[in-house]
Parts: C-alpha cells; sequence; structure tokens
C-alpha cells in the first residue's frame, strides 16, 4: 500500500508541477499554489499552500500539527495494546496544561 500511494503522490506531484509550464517566474512565484505540500485529508490527496500550513496548521512553539486527529485515539490504542497508563510531556502542553497538574 505504501508503494501505491508514493506512486500516487509522485504521480499527482508531477502533475501539480506541470501545471506551472509557460508561465514566468513572477507569475509563479506571486500564486501561493507554487509553494505546496502534498498530503491526505480525509480520502484526498490534497496540496496544501506552505503558508496556509506555516501560519495556520502549525504549533511551531511544540514543532507539531495544531490538528492531530490521531490523538484522540491514543487511549484507545494505549487500552488494547496493554500500555500502562503514562502521562506524555507533549500531551499535555498541547492541550494547554501544565506538567505539575
Amino acid at each position: 500500500m505504501d508503494r501505491v500511494r508514493a506512486v500516487r503522490f509522485g504521480v499527482k506531484s508531477l502533475q501539480h508541477l506541470e501545471t506551472f509550464a509557460g508561465q514566468s517566474y513572477d507569475e509563479i512565484e506571486d500564486n501561493p499554489m507554487s509553494t505546496v505540500v502534498i498530503g491526505i485529508k480525509g480520502a484526498k490527496v490534497l496540496f496544501s499552500p506552505m503558508e496556509t500550513v506555516e501560519r495556520k496548521e502549525t504549533d511551531w512553539k511544540l514543532r507539531r500539527p495544531k490538528n492531530e486527529f490521531w490523538m484522540d485515539l491514543k487511549n484507545t490504542v494505549d487500552i488494547l495494546s496493554g500500555r500502562p497508563k503514562v502521562q506524555h510531556h507533549w500531551s499535555s502542553r498541547a492541550r494547554g496544561e501544565s506538567l505539575t497538574q
């Protein structure tokens, strides 16, 4: 599955680059879609402008995404795997709690 996804990302990336063919340097530089990150949101492969990712989607202090959908599943995974309860420093700070609570 990972190889299939990698090929899909590669093809989509090249198709995206081809959309800039014939444009001037200034046109490309002014287009926010000229610097993007490819990723999966839901069931779709999407390009997100770096400007948006940096400004709206990244917690630079914690160096993590602001919206980590998989963190809601962490308790379930811990229970199913038999992992003992451990307070993670990054999960507390991400929720705005101090480590001494």
